[in-house]
This record gives structure tokens, sequence and C-alpha cells, in this order.
């Protein structure tokens, strides 16, 4: 996997902090949620290429155990915002590859966001991509509210 941005730091998995797995846990239990159990490496910013050509950023939460499968989040909110903490990394903590993705346009994506105009070319590349991975099992589930309820 590729990845590229401005600090440097793109594309180098990075552990699971010792302040994010208090944050995870404490999130879970605000919100009355089953706490997650399962540690995760973060690949961030991975550019995965759409058919013209534009890139969108996307962040790959690996599972450090066996994953329980792949979920795929499609957002203009942001990869690192509490949106993202409370989707991406729960479900990360439950086992789950999950590749969480930059519509185009929005947190460093390439191209121009014009909202609902690009999302099923958009999304359908990205399941491309996905089913190339290596990693990939075979399995995914698409999954969010507002936006990224659409998107899925």
């Amino acid at each position: 996997m590729k990845g590229v941005s401005s600090n440097d730091e793109s594309g180098i998995p990075r552990g699971r902090t010792r302040r994010r797995r208090v944050f995870d846990a404490a999130t879970a239990r605000l919100l009355k949620m089953p706490p997650g159990t399962h540690d995760y490496t973060l690949i961030p910013a991975v550019r995965v290429p759409m058919r013209d050509g534009v890139e969108l950023l996307t962040d790959v939460y690996v599972p450090v155990a066996r994953s329980r499968g792949t979920v795929l989040t499609r957002t203009p909110y942001g990869r690192t915002g509490l949106i993202a903490l409370l989707t991406a990394g729960y479900y990360a903590t439950h086992g789950y590859h999950v590749v969480n993705q930059s519509c185009r346009g929005t947190f460093g994506s390439g191209g121009t966001f014009e909202p609902f105009s690009h999302e099923i070319d958009d999304g359908a590349d990205t399941v491309d991509w996905l089913r190339r991975q290596a990693w990939f099992g075979g399995r995914f589930a698409l999954c969010g509210p507002s936006y990224l309820g659409y998107t899925a």
C-alpha cells in the first residue's frame, strides 16, 4: 500500500498508543457500548486510485490478531475526527480491518467535493482496490450515519 501526505508520516504503520487505548475504552464506556479487546495498527493516508486518476486518501486499521472481516467507511467529515474515532476506531478494537476513506475533494483526497456526484463510481473503485489487497479476506460491510450512510 502506498501512502503520501505532507506530514511525511503517511503510509507508515503506527501502533495504537496508550493514550488511544484509554480513549477507546472511555468512549465505549461513555456510550454504553461493549469495549473492544483487540489491538490494531493504523496505516494513515494510503492513496487509493480512482478510474479518472484522482487519488482518495484512506486510513487502514489493521488488527493485530486474525481479522473478523473488513468494514469500509467513506466520509467527507475527516479520517481523524470524532466520527472516525466512533466508527473506525471502535470497529478496529473489535478485530475488524477498517478502511476509512475521505471522499473526493475532502481532507486531502484529490478532486473536487461535489456532494452525491461521484460516490457510486468512487465507491466501486474503492471496492475494486479492496478486493486486490493481499490482506482482504473476501468479506466486507459498509456502514455509517448521515453522509457515510449515503456512501454505503
